[in-house]
């Protein structure tokens, strides 16, 4: 498990984010079918993943949902803006997040090794 899925149709800096935690591999998808299909085939590499509220086919807490049915385990986080992946990432207190406490502590725990 060492890669975080991004789902969202606003591109964001890959590299960037690799930068800041080196131990993770970032890959993105525009879209929610293509986020589940990638999802589908890779599960046992994932280690969570991030999904934008503004997808124009279905609505985050639609794909959280379809996600969680599946993989029950995996972190699921929503975010309401492009900054709040980075803040997040980068240890910062965010409002612009949803999950389960649950979600964001096993988050914490694959991206910083807490």
């Amino acid at each position: 498990m060492n890669i975080i899925l991004i789902i969202d149709d606003v591109k964001h800096d890959l590299r960037v984010l690799s930068q800041l935690v080196k131990t993770i591999k970032w890959t993105q998808c525009f879209n929610c079918e293509e986020g589940i299909a990638k999802l589908s085939v890779n599960a046992t590499d994932i280690a969570a993943v991030f999904v934008s509220d503004s997808l124009s086919f279905l609505s985050g807490p639609q794909v959280q949902k379809i996600i969680k049915s599946q993989y029950y385990d995996l972190p699921v986080i929503i975010t309401y803006s492009k900054k709040a992946l980075s803040d997040y990432v980068r240890g910062n207190e965010t409002q612009h997040c949803l999950a389960s406490s649950l979600d964001f502590k096993l988050l914490q725990r694959r991206l910083f090794k807490i």
